[in-house]
């Protein structure tokens, strides 16, 4: 999937620092730049909006 490939390829690139994963549920994968952010509804995405700020991609 290329949303895993753009991923993978970000938690290799020494220039990505911090990585925000916005998922339904929780993801297997761990790495010390990963952090997730759990949404039930993504139709309640503003209700996160405190957390998602300070990302620029």
């Amino acid at each position: 999937m290329i949303g895993e490939g753009v991923l993978l390829a970000s938690l290799d690139d020494p220039d990505i620092t911090e990585i925000l994963m916005v998922n339904r549920r929780l993801s297997p994968l761990r790495h010390p730049k990963l952090s997730e952010l759990i949404v039930k509804d993504f139709t309640d995405i503003a209700a996160y909006s405190d957390q998602l700020t300070d990302y620029d991609g």
